[in-house]
């Protein structure tokens, strides 16, 4: 017979080969031999555990800021629906409760502290890319917005009546 080629064929052989106890006799009989953890599923290539550290699900705020950049720069794809226009928002909603998980999933990252040292730092951009960005239009709406009231208020003067 050959030898078996794993790990768990090898104990489950062994445990086959021990003859069962016998009623009434001193020795226990043998218990089933569990197969380690490391063999049902194994670590990924990347070397970094299998299971989602605590932590990584949270909301992420530089997901919700950045939207699809960030989508991109943490290959977390289906980000970029958040784009399209009816479907946009909601998938940037999901993104930002989801994206954390995602980015992890699909990153190779060695160390959670690693991961939330870019998340932190996308953090940080992000928000001030939203701020400048909310200035740019601010400053866009006064200047499209200023002439409008001024144009408002010519034509308040013209429909005046002159009352005799």
């Amino acid at each position: 017979m050959s030898q078996p080629e794993t790990p768990l064929a090898r104990a489950v052989a062994r445990a086959q080969s021990q003859p069962d106890s016998q009623p009434g006799s001193a020795s226990p009989s043998p218990r089933p031999v569990a197969p380690s953890p490391r063999l049902l599923a194994p670590a990924p290539a990347s070397g970094r555990p299998a299971t989602m550290p605590n932590g990584i699900a949270r909301f992420s705020w530089a997901a919700l800021f950045g939207g699809p950049i960030w989508a991109v720069a943490f290959k977390v794809w289906w980000g970029l629906g958040s784009l399209l226009p009816v479907i946009g928002l909601p998938i940037l909603v999901i993104l930002a409760f989801r994206g954390r998980e995602a980015a992890w999933k699909a990153g190779s990252w060695q160390t959670l502290e690693a991961f939330e040292a870019a998340q932190k730092k996308w953090l940080y951009w992000s928000t001030m890319l939203s701020i400048a960005l909310l200035i740019v239009l601010g400053v866009a709406a006064y200047f499209l917005i200023a002439p409008m009231l001024d144009d408002l208020q010519e034509l308040e003067q013209v429909m005046e009546l002159p009352t005799e």
